[in-house]
């Protein structure tokens, strides 16, 4: 029996929640395994769930930008900054993100243009 939990033990292929380094001064950019990417303050819930809060996404030029409450602002040439909140289906300014659907993520800089640009985000919406 010990031989057993042994095996699953060496062989699980859930993320462990230990060595997650999550800096929480930072804000963190979020990789999905669809290929987006999110950008706000990430914590965990559980072995299973994170949670990403101040929720912001970047949109293509391309696109029509919605909402009175969109930052827009040259991240790169032809991209938007997006507040997540204002979309059709009306979502809260969080997400709760099943671990498995994340590739990786990144704390940001400080001094970084997607944290300089959400720090200027929520000076403007006092």
């Amino acid at each position: 029996m010990a031989g057993v939990t042994a095996w699953f033990t060496l062989f699980d292929s859930r993320p462990s929640t230990t060595g997650l380094d999550i800096n929480s001064d930072k804000y963190q950019a979020v990789f999905l395994s669809g290929g987006q990417v999110y950008f706000g303050r990430l914590t965990e819930l559980n072995e299973q769930y994170l949670k990403l809060s101040e929720v912001f996404y970047i949109k293509s030029g391309d696109e029509t930008a919605t909402g009175a409450d969109t930052e827009q602002s040259g991240t790169a040439a032809g991209m938007q900054l997006i507040k997540l909140g204002d979309e059709v289906h009306g979502p809260e300014d969080a997400m709760v993100i099943n671990r498995d659907q994340i590739l990786f993520f990144e704390n940001l800089k400080p001094d970084g243009k997607i944290s300089q640009l959400i720090q200027q985000h929520r000076q403007s919406s006092k």
